[in-house]
C-alpha cells in the first residue's frame, strides 16, 4: 500500500484538507460503509511511521478483517477509498469556485423549468462574474455560457425573441481568439528550442480575421496581449508587435489576469527578449532585466515559494551583461532559498563562477565551479562553457584543447538538446577557427571570420567571440 495511488494522494493532502476528508468520508451522504472509513482511520494513525511493514496490505488487511488475506477484497476497498477521496477533491474545487457553480446552478433550473429560480440564479452569477477582477479568457468563456444559458431560457418562453445573440457571439470571439492565440504562442516557443513544426494554417486564417477586424483589439481582452505576442514570436519578429504586446502586459492585466498566465506570459516576453539580444541587438538586454525585476517584484516569477532554476541563472547573466554587479551580487545571495533544494547547490555555485569571471577573478571563479555537481545537462554545458572561455583568456591551451574536445563528445552523446546543440556545436568551431588564426593574421582573414560569426545562428557567444578576435 506504501506506494499506491491511494496512499500517495493521502501524503499529499494538508492537514486541515485531512480534517475535511474525515467529515466527508463521516457523512452518511457521501459514504455508507464503515470498512471504508476504517481502512481511511487505519492509513490516518499510520501514515507517518518510519516501518513501512504496518502498511503492508495483509497487514492492513489484517487490522480490518478476520480470516485470510484476499486480494482482490483489499484492492476493491482500496479503490472505493481512492474514488471517494477523489469526489471529496472536486467537492472542494466547487466550492472554490464559486462562479463555476452557481452556472451549473443554472442548469440545473433550467432543466426543472424553474424560470424565476433561474432568472434569480442567473443574476446572482453575472454579479459575480462582473465582481471578479479578472479579465483573462475564463471570463469570456463564462458570459459566453451565460449569454447561452440566457438565450435557452428565452427561446423556451418565447419561441422566436432571443435578442442576445450579438452578445452570445461576441463574448465566444473573444474566448475562442484569445485561447487560440494563446496555444498559438505557446507552439512557436516550443518550436524555438525543439526542431518541431506546427501547421499553423487556422491561426494564419484568424490572424487575417483580426486584422480585419480591429475592433478586437480596442477591447480590454486577453485576445490583444495573445495576438501581439503571436506575431512578436514570428520571423522576422518585428519590434512593433512585441512593443504592442509590452503595452498590453504591463498595462491592465497585471491585475486582471491570474498569476500563473501572467507568469506564461513574461516568459514569453523573456524569450523574445532573450532571441533579440542573442541576436546582437544589446538595448534588449535591458528590457530582459526590466521583465526579470518586474517579475520579482509583482511575485510573478516565484509561484508556490519557488524560482525556476532556468530564471535564476538566466538573471544572473543578464545582470552581468548589463554590468549591473552590485544588483547581481544581491540577488545571489537573497534568492537561493527559493530553488528547488535538488539544484539549489548547484545553480549557487555557478552563479558565483560566472560573477567572478565577470569580475575578471578566474581564481575564485574555477574554485565555484569546482563545487558543482555535474546532474544538470545544461548546468553541465554552461559551467562547461564557462570554463573554456576562461582557459582561452588565460592562454592555457592544453586545457582549453581538452575541454573543446570533451564537450564534442558530451553533445554528441546527450539526446534532446534541441537548438542548444547546435549552439554549443557553432561556439566549439569558432573556438576552434580562431585557434587556428596565426599571432598576426591578415585584415581580410579577420573580416572573413567575423562576418561568419555575425552570420551564424544560433550562436549566444556571438559578443564574446567578437570581443577574443578583436585581440588578435
Amino acid at each position: 500500500m506504501y506506494k499506491s495511488k491511494l496512499f500517495a494522494l493521502y501524503r499529499s493532502l494538508g492537514t486541515a484538507q485531512e480534517q475535511r476528508l474525515g467529515r466527508f468520508l463521516s457523512s452518511p451522504y457521501h459514504n455508507q460503509r464503515e470498512d471504508i472509513l476504517a481502512l481511511y482511520d487505519y492509513i490516518h494513525n499510520h501514515a507517518t511511521e518510519t516501518d513501512r511493514q504496518s502498511l503492508r496490505k495483509e497487514t492492513v488487511y489484517a487490522a480490518l478483517f478476520e480470516g485470510p488475506y484476499k486480494v482482490a477484497k483489499m484492492d476493491h476497498l482500496m479503490s472505493m477509498l481512492l474514488q471517494l477521496i477523489e469526489r471529496f477533491l472536486l467537492v472542494e474545487r466547487i466550492e472554490q469556485e464559486p462562479l463555476e457553480s452557481q452556472i451549473k446552478l443554472n442548469r440545473s433550473y433550467l432543466e426543472l423549468g424553474l424560470d424565476k429560480h433561474f432568472r434569480q440564479s442567473w443574476r446572482k452569477a453575472e454579479a459575480l462574474r462582473e465582481e471578479s477582477p479578472l479579465r483573462d479568457s475564463n471570463y469570456y468563456r463564462y458570459g459566453y455560457y451565460l449569454e447561452y444559458q440566457r438565450y435557452e431560457q428565452s427561446t423556451s418562453e418565447r419561441r422566436h425573441q432571443a435578442k442576445n445573440l450579438l452578445k452570445l457571439s461576441q463574448s465566444f470571439d473573444i474566448y475562442f481568439l484569445a485561447e487560440r492565440f494563446k496555444q498559438a504562442c505557446l507552439m512557436l516557443a516550443h518550436e524555438a528550442v525543439y526542431k518541431v513544426e506546427y501547421n499553423r494554417s487556422l491561426v494564419e486564417l484568424l490572424e487575417q480575421y483580426v486584422q480585419q477586424n480591429p475592433q478586437l483589439l480596442a477591447q480590454d481582452s486577453p485576445l490583444s496581449l495573445y495576438f501581439f505576442c503571436y506575431q512578436s514570436l514570428l520571423p522576422p519578429y518585428p519590434e512593433a508587435s512585441f512593443q504592442a504586446f509590452k503595452k498590453a502586459l504591463l498595462g491592465p492585466a497585471q491585475n486582471t489576469l491570474p498569476k500563473a498566465e501572467l507568469r506564461d506570459l513574461y516568459l514569453l516576453a523573456i524569450n523574445y527578449c532573450i532571441r533579440r539580444s542573442n541576436s546582437g541587438q544589446k538595448h534588449y538586454l535591458k528590457e530582459l532585466l526590466y521583465f526579470y525585476k518586474s517579475g520579482l517584484q509583482e511575485g510573478i516569477l516565484i509561484q508556490n515559494g519557488r524560482l525556476p532554476t532556468s530564471s535564476f541563472k538566466n538573471m544572473v547573466k543578464a545582470a552581468l551583461k548589463s554590468k549591473e554587479f552590485a544588483w547581481a551580487k544581491e540577488f545571489i545571495e537573497q534568492y537561493p532559498p527559493y530553488l528547488d533544494p535538488k539544484h539549489r547547490a548547484a545553480y549557487l555555485h555557478y552563479a558565483q563562477g560566472e560573477y567572478y569571471y565577470y569580475l575578471g577573478q578566474y581564481e575564485q571563479a574555477m574554485l565555484a565551479l569546482q563545487e558543482i555537481e555535474f546532474g544538470d545537462i545544461f548546468m553541465n554545458l554552461s559551467a562547461r562553457l564557462l570554463l573554456l572561455k576562461m582557459y582561452y583568456e588565460l592562454g592555457e591551451l592544453e586545457a582549453l584543447e581538452a575541454q573543446i574536445n570533451s564537450m564534442k563528445i558530451y553533445l554528441q552523446r546527450k539526446d534532446q538538446l534541441g537548438y542548444h546543440r547546435e549552439n554549443y556545436k557553432n561556439i566549439l568551431y569558432f573556438c576552434r577557427r580562431l585557434l587556428q588564426l596565426p599571432p598576426y593574421p591578415k585584415i581580410a582573414e579577420k573580416k572573413k571570420l567575423e562576418a561568419d560569426i555575425q552570420s551564424r545562428q544560433p550562436l549566444t557567444e556571438k559578443d564574446w567571440l567578437l570581443q577574443q578576435l578583436a585581440k588578435k
